[in-house]
């Protein structure tokens, strides 16, 4: 467990400022509050568990429930009921929830109740007072590996020159035979 008395930026060679320290979320508060920028959630009432699952938000990406699978957002915000297990990619992550797995973004922010089992890879490293780390850091030489994929897989759709078959009614299906009924007497 690393933690500190105040917030410490580390492996940075950018000194913080006590009042930077001190307002290290302000920019999210900002940006949620004034509605820029389109964003999801998974709430703290979904769990979403299997296997390969790759969650990807183009944006901001709010987790407060649990995530079995790997998650990449330009912003990825793990809230205090969050549990992912496995990847966590973003420009920024910012954690006050549970990760068991590794975490890439170029800024990590460990608040006060994050939980974090596994490998941080970053720029710039924030653990604050109270946080839990077990793992390693490393920063890489090329900070492009940063840098998350957010690009959507899709299902290839058919050309639209490609027509499709309509469905066959019941009557002229093959298996099905028009019975025509006998005649009512008068």
């Amino acid at each position: 467990m690393i933690s500190s008395q105040v917030k410490t930026n580390i492996f940075n060679n950018d000194d913080v400022s006590p009042a930077e320290q001190l307002d290290v979320r302000q920019p999210l508060i900002e940006l949620e509050a004034s509605g820029a920028g389109q964003g999801s959630v998974i709430g703290a009432d979904l769990a979403i568990l299997g296997e390969n699952i790759k969650i990807v938000s183009q944006e901001t990406l709010q987790i407060d429930g649990e995530i079995h699978g790997d998650v990449s957002g330009k912003k990825v915000n793990i809230g205090p009921a969050g549990f992912v297990v496995g990847t966590v990619s973003g420009e920024t992550v910012n954690i006050d929830g549970a990760v068991h797995g590794t975490v890439r973004a170029m800024d990590v922010l460990l608040n006060m109740d994050a939980k974090v089992d596994g490998d941080l890879i970053h720029n710039s490293l924030v653990i604050v007072e109270g946080a839990e780390f077990e793992g390693r850091v490393h920063r890489p030489g090329d900070m492009n590996e940063l840098i998350p994929n957010l690009e959507m897989c899709s299902v290839p759709k058919a050309p639209a020159h490609v027509a499709r078959k309509p469905a066959a009614s019941p009557a002229s299906s093959p298996t099905r035979k028009a019975v025509t009924p006998p005649p009512v007497p008068v």
